[in-house]
């Protein structure tokens, strides 16, 4: 992972990108999972991505390249399972700063500061517009991230 080059975040389980919901420019804008724009890649920038240092030692800030401001977010400063993801102004607090956890070949758990939850799609669902969320780590595939060039 290099730091401010964008990537495409691909679901292990789905095969999808992570998404900002209708290239949502705005404070609140979901971020869901949908199919990737080219099948396995996504050169949609509501669907690429970059990793910035955050504040906390080994934590990254995640900002869409549709809208660089915006940032994953954990709603409501949430750190219960299924606390949903949002996009957000970046303010350097804790449910905006994710530690890529390596799984091995090239998959990445993403854990949220403020939570120590993992970044996964609910239910392992498969279906474009699940809006993901933070569990317990456990190991499955919804919670498994590859980063692929655009």
């Amino acid at each position: 992972m290099s730091i401010g080059v964008f990537y495409n975040i691909v679901n292990k389980n789905s095969g999808s990108c992570i998404d900002d919901t209708g290239s949502g420019t705005t404070n609140g804008t979901a971020v869901q999972q949908w199919a990737c724009g080219n099948g396995t890649y996504s050169t949609q920038p509501n669907q690429q991505w970059e990793f910035e240092i955050g504040t906390a030692s080994g934590y990254y800030y995640v900002a869409n390249a549709n809208a660089p401001a915006q940032t994953w977010n954990v709603t409501n400063n949430g750190t219960t399972n299924g606390s949903f993801i949002q996009t957000w102004t970046y303010a350097g607090s804790p449910n905006e700063e994710w530690k890529a956890v390596s799984l091995g070949n090239g998959y990445y758990n993403f854990v949220g500061q403020g939570s120590g939850l993992c970044l996964g799609v609910p239910g392992a669902s498969t279906a474009n517009g699940v809006q993901l969320d933070i569990y317990t780590c456990n190991g499955t595939a919804a919670q498994a991230w590859k980063l692929v060039a655009p």
